[in-house]
């Protein structure tokens, strides 16, 4: 979607882990080129149940848990977010099983979308856009 080139998604913007993301993406870029960009991205779950417990990890359950679909999607994928957890030493590695689609014996699954999704239950921001 050439016209949302250089769009930024507020995790990008304000992420406390960009030496992590930077690392992820360097793998993305050069090993898994056809998957979709964790920057920029627009991240959904798979189910209730993954959003429910994504919220209660990373937000305390502060956020609001929302249906949606997926209108156009450039790239998209599942992936598990339990490999971020890595530590420093070990991003490399973890980077290259997250972009494969490893999943490990606890997955904390996320599917990450580069286009347009509809959010169904919050109209004033009904429909995300990601480039």
């Amino acid at each position: 979607m050439p016209e949302l080139k250089g769009m930024r998604s507020p995790y990008e913007v304000y992420t406390q882990e960009a030496e992590k993301e930077a690392v992820f993406e360097a793998v993305r870029v050069k090993e898994f080129p056809h998957a979709p960009s964790r920057m920029g991205a627009i991240y959904l779950f798979a189910s209730a149940e993954d959003a429910a417990a994504a919220n209660e990890k990373w937000w305390q359950g502060a956020r609001v848990v929302l249906a949606a679909s997926i209108i156009e999607a450039s790239r998209f994928g599942s992936f598990d977010a339990a490999h971020l957890d890595a530590p420093a030493e070990g991003w490399d590695a973890a980077a290259r099983s997250y972009w494969r689609g490893h999943f490990t014996e606890q997955p904390q699954t996320e599917v990450i979308v580069e286009g347009v999704v509809q959010l169904h239950g919050w109209e004033p921001y009904a429909r995300l856009l990601s480039g």
